[in-house]
């Protein structure tokens, strides 16, 4: 259900299609704009991997965790995040990951991360000034 990593050489292919849910992501909950998703691609700081059909995830790797960057599904909605995250989950885990990681500023993520087994870890508080 999730692919491998698209190769920097097809980035150029898919991006159109992805960017403008990175652009929606970036606008109403911040994280990085557009033209740093894709320059993290291109010089692979970053992966980009589908997960079904109508869903893709960006994710940076450190040894034994992977964070996911951004994810979305290209259908406007996913009806079961939890299917998902399941194969997200075992993907990773074939890879050798210990840790799968992501942050949101959305309070409702709380309780569909709790729901697939998440746990907090950190919270990140800002003051723009």
């Amino acid at each position: 259900m999730v692919t491998d990593p698209f190769a920097v050489d097809d980035i150029e292919l898919v991006f159109p299609t992805i960017e403008p849910y990175i652009e929606r992501l970036y606008r109403c909950f911040g994280g990085y704009p557009v033209e740093e998703v894709k320059r993290l691609l291109k010089i692979r700081a970053a992966t980009l991997h589908l997960v079904g059909e109508d869903s893709f995830f960006i994710a940076q790797w450190e040894e034994g965790k992977a964070h996911v960057l951004c994810a979305a599904a290209m259908s406007g909605h996913v009806s079961d995040w939890s299917e998902i995250m399941t194969s997200v989950s075992a993907y990773l885990k074939e890879l050798g990951c210990k840790k799968f990681t992501f942050t949101s500023p959305r309070k409702g993520w709380s309780k569909v991360a709790e729901q697939v087994g998440f746990n907090v870890e950190s919270v990140t508080y800002v003051k723009e000034l």
